[in-house]
């Protein structure tokens, strides 16, 4: 299980404790500030405690919501349009406005842990948001999935949540040519 110093500062008391703990390889230092008792750790669950107000999006949400099998190269991260730049090469930030971050926030199973990421319902808005950036093969791979898993999907929700975004209309009747 992945900790942050002061998850760990609770456990073993103090700094000189946490280091003790690393030399015994009771503990493992996975990044700065980042620990685990398992010596390697994926870097999304190293993300999920160093950047706590950020959200998976995108290709990589994708990914773990299993609608494409194609690994991103880079974690895929959503944060406050007001928060401060991530400077890591391993994560694309993409800023939203801070109203809209959490909505249809969802935790998916993911290894021994769980990560926060979008639900279909958003994720129904954010490809059709993104629709001409991403590459068409991608896109497609990814609007076929989300077809198949229509019936987990609840359209009410979309609705809901195409309120907060621009463009509503438009969005909306891309979603439902594609998908629905």
């Amino acid at each position: 299980m992945v900790k942050t110093r002061v998850e760990c500062l609770e456990k073993f008391g103090s700094d000189m404790a946490i280091a003790k703990a690393v030399s015994e390889k009771v503990l493992f230092r996975l990044d700065r500030g980042i620990y685990s008792d398992r010596p390697y750790a994926p870097f999304v669950e190293i993300a999920e405690k160093r950047y706590p107000d950020t959200v998976v999006t995108l290709e990589s949400a994708f990914y773990y919501q299993g609608l494409t099998d194609v690994v991103p190269e880079v974690l895929h991260l959503a944060s406050n349009r007001k928060s401060a730049r991530i400077a890591d090469r391993r994560v694309h930030q993409h800023f939203v406005p801070g109203e809209i971050l959490h909505l249809g926030e969802t935790r998916v199973a993911f290894g021994s842990s769980s990560i926060r990421t979008y639900d279909l319902e958003r994720l129904c808005i954010e490809v059709m948001r993104m629709r001409t950036k991403l590459p068409y093969d991608f896109f497609k791979e990814v609007v076929n999935s989300l077809r198949s898993r229509v019936g987990e999907m609840y359209p009410a929700k979309i609705d809901d949540y195409l309120e907060f975004f621009p463009y509503r209309e438009s969005v909306m009747g891309a979603i439902r040519k594609e998908i629905f």
